[in-house]
């Protein structure tokens, strides 16, 4: 896992101001060049599909296990990985030494086999409305660039289905069918 520090953001509602996700950004390592496959295939997200838009990146399983969701004091975390943590979740998280809390943001880290976010109070309930919408299937996660800087490596977004306004999804599908267009004419 590491720090996402590049083309990090919190994505939101542009009617409401509401947040709706995260692209956990990147940074120039290896770890953020090899995919997600490992996540895609834990989480149930077909890593070869006719589908487009959020449904291609919508979780399908959800295990407790590979999860850690802990609020300690100031703090709140949301971690996973693509094996189970086990029993012992309270040390594990002092593991992850990439996720260093920033009381100014959200700080975040991810790999081709695992994801994180550390948030101050202000984002609480975000990351709690993460790790629900995850226990409900509720998630589409994907590869996707900064609205700042297309150039730089992607991030590891993380958008709540449910609260994500229907011009968002709308432009999703129609990119990827824009992408499928020049890939079917390319062969």
């Amino acid at each position: 896992m590491r720090r996402g520090i590049f083309g990090k953001e919190l994505i939101k509602d542009f009617a409401t101001g509401e947040l709706v996700g995260i692209n956990l950004g990147s940074n120039f390592c290896a770890e953020h060049e090899y995919g997600i496959q490992p996540i895609q295939e834990t989480l149930g997200i077909p890593t070869i599909t006719r589908k487009a838009g959020v449904k291609a990146r919508q979780i399908t399983k959800f295990k407790a296990e590979n999860f850690i969701y802990k609020i300690n004091g100031y703090y709140s975390y949301l971690i996973f990985q693509i094996w189970p943590f086990g029993d012992d979740k309270n040390c594990r998280v002092v593991h992850f030494t990439e996720l260093v809390p920033n009381p100014n943001e959200i700080s975040t880290a991810w790999s081709s086999t695992d994801f994180g976010l550390v948030a101050p109070k202000p984002y609480k309930d975000f990351v709690k409305e993460l790790w629900c919408a995850f226990q409900e299937k509720d998630i589409a996660l994907g590869l996707g660039k900064s609205s700042a800087n297309p150039f730089i490596n992607p991030g590891l977004v993380i958008l709540i289905i449910s609260k994500a306004p229907l011009e968002m999804i709308a432009a999703i599908e129609h990119e990827d069918m824009l992408l499928e267009g020049v890939k079917s004419k390319t062969k």
